[in-house]
């Protein structure tokens, strides 16, 4: 192995090809003597890539037995207005979500303002975790105006789109989705729910949506936040010139 990066670092990345390549999830890898020899490095240097791709969550290990895949990353495309559990869906991955709360609540000036209604107007509050093969994936807080979807807090929102739902029972269609990224460090209330280590970097998506409602062209008919977990999937964005 030759560059200039640590040796357990270039390892670690060739393991990671490896298991991309060859591997499904729960596969076991190959055991440390047969990477030793493979690759020609020491145990220790084995060792700290495993370690490395464990910590990153690629991994796990089953004492005395070895180290397994842990979970492919999802791969959510950027650019569309498509929800998150509709793309995931179209890559045969099939989101499971959790609904944590629902509630009518008084809009804050902050809220007020991303959905351009009065402040303490009422909006309808939705919380929810996604997950995939038991494994949280993301959790959402979502506001909307609760006077164009009244009657919401009655729908399973546990089973049903949420924009699917704000087009067949609202006669709401979603036009597009300004979204705003930043990488934060989640406290414990949030690692427990995505079942993370307090303190690791996620993803944080504050959205707004966008959509038209009868006559009126557009409205502005959600305010969110997205948590994602960074060691499970993985984002793109493509570009084109004009």
């Amino acid at each position: 192995m030759q560059g200039s990066l640590p040796l357990y670092e270039q390892l670690k990345q060739s393991l990671s090809n490896y298991i991309e390549e060859n591997l499904a999830p729960n596969d076991k890898l190959p055991s440390e003597n047969e990477i030793m020899f493979n690759y020609n490095v020491s145990r220790t240097t084995v060792r700290k890539a495993l370690k490395s791709l464990e910590y990153e969550g690629l991994i796990y290990k089953k004492k005395g037995i070895g180290s397994f895949v842990k979970f492919n990353k999802n791969i959510h495309k950027l650019g569309n207005y498509k929800g998150f559990s509709e793309k995931m869906t179209l890559l045969g991955i099939n989101i499971e979500y959790s609904v944590l709360k629902t509630k009518i609540v008084p809009a804050n000036k902050m809220i007020a303002q991303f959905l351009d209604i009065e402040e303490n107007s009422d909006v309808f509050l939705l919380e929810r975790i996604g997950s995939h093969n038991n494994t949280p994936l993301n959790l959402t807080i979502s506001y909307l105006p609760y006077k164009l979807v009244k009657g919401i807090e009655n729908i399973d929102l546990q089973i049903e789109s949420l924009y699917e739902t704000l087009e067949n029972e609202y006669d709401i269609k979603i036009l597009g989705i300004n979204r705003e990224i930043e990488a934060i460090k989640i406290d414990y209330e949030l690692s427990n729910l995505l079942q993370i280590n307090e303190g690791l970097p996620v993803l944080k998506f504050n959205g707004q949506v966008k959509a038209s409602y009868k006559d009126v062209k557009k409205i502005n008919i959600e305010y969110f936040h997205t948590f994602y977990r960074t060691d499970n999937i993985k984002f793109y964005i493509e570009e084109k010139t004009e």
